[in-house]
């Protein structure tokens, strides 16, 4: 044979003994993963017999259950079982058929696989139970009851959905024995964070609990910890508490000039949700009634608008000495914001501290514009008016694009003729523009249109004294 012959042949020798070199690494691989998945297979279920024993302790304590809670549970273990019977039938098919059949089955990954992830689904559900269901008698529970099941491995320190552990919970139903159980364990930090960064502080305080709040401060709990907002605690019980909680905050060295976000202080969201007694309690520990948010709101803006007990929430801040004219970034002053709101209660106690009638907004709107304007009810816009007026508002003052009280009067869809009346009354001088702005409203009916048209006229200078015809030839 000549010697290119035996090199080709050694050659195709050399390929073949390449890839089947290649081929049994390949084999050898496979199977160090598919003794990898056995283990993680064998570990599962190790994972599963160790909840199911300390499901089993729990259960022997347990004198009866709720019928949810042993219908659930009944429901998990019989999924288990159903789960891992399909695996035990498996494994007697690999040991009792011969070695091919055995190799086919090993060799399919899919297989493995699928049990795993369904042992992983028993693995939670079971889980479940012993970190959930299990600590729910931490929510409802006795002190001695929490103690026992603590004893028996309950994990205080166990986290649902949202991150809460079970003081959590407890803060926030306000169940003392449950908390004075589990600080006593030591094991559940007391200013464990939810997914909020909410601490049980946090949620006593929302929820108004007073002597819960008591228990985890005498605990150690941070008394200024601050949510992802920025929010402490004493902000949430700004927001929903009562003074004497205010009192045990400061007491413990709250920070009542703390911000979140937009520079809110406990102050602020005291004055927005309208909690009178609650910003008294954060007066007389020296919050400040000239802080401001980033829009430069200070407490008595946002009282003004507050939807509960507005005029009482004004009424203790006036009385603390609040600024009446302070403004916002917008050129607002409080008396803006509550005639905006149709509060004639609010404007008056305004106007009986000082507001200035006359304050313009941005762009020269003075609040008699504003009055003229309003859609609130009827008797509360003339109420309001004549408060103004009373207090030396000038009816005849014009703002940058040219309106006057009278040109808002006018323009309304109802009430035009009563407001003419009272502004002409106090000295409104009619202008062209008012004349104008009557004949043009559309939405006003045609007897209260001749009324305020009377009215003006007869207040007006010689040459506006035209007849109505004219006008609304004019008009249009």
């Amino acid at each position: 044979m000549e010697p290119m012959s035996i090199v080709s042949l050694a050659g195709a020798c050399l390929t073949l003994v390449v890839r089947t070199t290649r081929d049994l690494n390949d084999i050898a691989a496979k199977f160090h993963k598919m003794e990898q998945m056995v283990r993680l297979l064998v570990a599962q279920l190790n994972t599963i017999t160790t909840t199911l024993a300390q499901l089993e302790r729990w259960l022997n304590g347990q004198p009866d259950l709720g019928s949810d809670v042993s219908g659930a549970l009944v429901g998990a273990i019989e999924a288990c079982i159903t789960v891992v019977n399909e695996l035990a039938g498996f494994v007697a098919r690999l040991k009792g058929g011969w070695l091919s059949s055995r190799l086919l089955w090993i060799w399919d990954e899919g297989q493995f696989a699928q049990y795993q992830r369904a042992l992983d689904s028993q693995i939670t559900a079971l889980g479940l139970f012993l970190n959930v269901i299990l600590l729910t008698p931490l929510h409802v529970a006795n002190g001695a009851a929490i103690a026992a099941l603590i004893q028996l491995g309950a994990d205080t320190c166990a986290r649902d959905e949202t991150d809460q552990v079970p003081l959590h919970r407890l803060a926030a139903d306000g169940l003392l024995a449950g908390v004075d159980a589990v600080l006593a364990a030591g094991s559940s930090p007391v200013d464990a964070q939810n997914k909020a960064r909410q601490t049980p502080l946090h949620l006593a305080c929302q929820n108004d609990h007073h002597d819960v709040a008591h228990a985890l401060l005498r605990a150690g709990a941070y008394v200024n910890a601050a949510d992802r907002d920025g929010l402490r605690p004493l902000h949430y019980l700004a927001r929903h508490g009562r003074p004497p909680l205010v009192r045990l905050l400061r007491d413990a060295n709250a920070d009542v000039e703390a911000q979140a976000l937009h520079l809110s202080r406990p102050l602020h969201d005291a004055a927005r949700t309208g909690c009178p007694a609650v910003v008294e309690a954060l007066l007389a520990a020296s919050a400040d009634t000239e802080a401001t948010t980033d829009d430069g709101s200070t407490p008595l803006h946002l009282a003004v608008a507050a939807t509960n007990d507005a005029a009482a929430t004004v009424a203790a801040l006036l009385a603390a000495r609040a600024n009446v004219a302070a403004e916002t970034s917008k050129n607002e002053q409080p008396l803006h914001l509550a005639l905006r709101r149709g509060s004639v209660a609010v404007a008056a106690l305004l106007l009986q501290h000082g507001a200035d009638a006359n304050a313009r907004l941005r762009d020269g709107t003075v609040p008699l514009i504003q009055a003229c304007s309003s859609t609130a009810a009827a008797q509360n816009t003339l109420s309001t008016v004549e408060i103004l007026l009373a207090h030396g508002a000038d009816p005849s003052a014009t703002n940058c694009p040219g309106a006057s009280p009278l040109s808002a009067a006018c323009s309304r869809p109802e009430l035009a003729s009563d407001l003419v009346r009272l502004l002409v009354a106090n000295g409104a001088s009619p202008r062209h523009q008012d004349f104008r702005a009557l004949w043009r409203n559309g939405k006003l009916s045609i007897w209260e249109k001749r009324a305020a048209h009377a009215i003006m006229t007869e207040a007006a200078v010689p040459e506006l004294r035209k007849s109505e015809v004219e006008w609304l030839m004019v008009a249009r």
